[in-house]
């Protein structure tokens, strides 16, 4: 479908941020949580202000967290450190048991999902509208990856100025998900869509 014939595919009212940064919804991370069992310890490769953090340290585990720009992050006692995910230099991350984002909006979400597959970690949850999953170049990530092991559907649509509740919201337009990869699922049959619904 192009763009002409279905605009609201390709464009949103809100506006683009400085390094397309966009502040995850408590709820969501909790999502995950509620679906995919996680390790004790959690990678946070675009951790921001620390929302996901937050939420992830909340329930004990061992949170790393890094940025490109960890200047706006507060989270719980927990230290952010400026790193370039995509770019940086491969480090041994063998003791890291997943590596959870809500990768940048656009071009790169891709390569974030790529580079954390390259890392030898158990699981693998991306946050990425759900369509993501469409397309023949990405089939090397779904259906011809023995690790991909499902989608955790979000029936309501995140708002990415939730914080801001005397602010008029703009109607969000896009789906999200979160897609996991895990080693646990090997050659498995990836488990069913399970749809989750803010409460």
């Amino acid at each position: 479908m192009s763009k002409d014939s279905d605009p609201s595919l390709y464009e949103s009212k809100y506006e683009r941020t400085t390094l397309d940064r966009y502040w995850t919804d408590p709820w969501i991370t909790r999502a995950l949580l509620q679906h995919h069992p996680l390790g004790f310890f959690v990678w946070e490769p675009a951790a921001g202000r620390g929302d996901m953090s937050n939420v992830l340290l909340a329930t004990g585990r061992n949170v790393v967290a890094t940025d490109l720009d960890p200047s706006e992050y507060d989270a719980q006692d927990n230290v952010c450190k400026k790193l370039d995910f995509l770019h940086g230099p491969t480090q041994d991350h063998g003791w890291i048991d997943a590596i959870v984002t809500n990768p940048p909006f656009g071009k790169d979400a891709q390569k974030f999902v790529e580079r954390a597959l390259e890392y030898d970690v158990m699981t693998v949850a991306m946050l990425l509208r759900s369509e993501f999953r469409s397309g023949k170049t990405r089939r090397h990530l779904f259906g011809d990856c023995p690790m991909y092991a499902g989608e955790i559907v979000l029936t309501t649509r995140p708002l990415w100025d939730w914080w801001f509740r005397d602010k008029p919201e703009a109607s969000p337009r896009h789906n999200f998900s979160w897609f996991v990869w895990d080693m646990r699922y090997l050659n498995k049959i990836p488990y069913q869509r399970f749809h989750y619904k803010e409460k």
